[in-house]
């Protein structure tokens, strides 16, 4: 996600000049891919997450910057809209297999490092 995208969030959550020198080396994801130790990533997105597009433009970057990451994108949902962060919002539903296979695949992914 670039800074633009942020700027709408920058606005109300980094008030203050301070607080927006701060954040700033962390909002040009290109540049700290390239400088900074990045973790393991595992991207998940849907087509109906409203932020598709800033995970599909990571994965991109970090696809370019030769930075392995594992990218799930779930089709429309069956019973209901995957929306951004899908697999948060709906993992205590047993009836959302697609939020299921979401924490199912993060525990898998995060358990290759411990």
């Amino acid at each position: 996600m670039h800074a633009t995208a942020l700027s709408y969030y920058e606005r109300g959550y980094f008030q203050t000049p301070h607080d927006r020198i701060m954040i700033n080396p962390y909002l040009d994801l290109d540049r700290l891919v390239v400088d900074g130790n990045i973790p393991p990533m595992l991207l998940i997105t849907s087509f109906e997450d409203s932020l598709a597009d800033n995970s599909l433009e990571l994965a991109r970057i970090l696809q370019y910057r030769h930075k392995n990451h594992p990218l799930h994108i779930c089709p429309k949902g069956n019973e209901r809209a995957l929306g951004h962060v899908f697999g948060i919002t709906q993992a205590g539903d047993p009836a959302a297999t697609e939020a299921q296979q979401a924490a199912t695949d993060i525990s898998r992914f995060f358990k290759q490092y411990i």
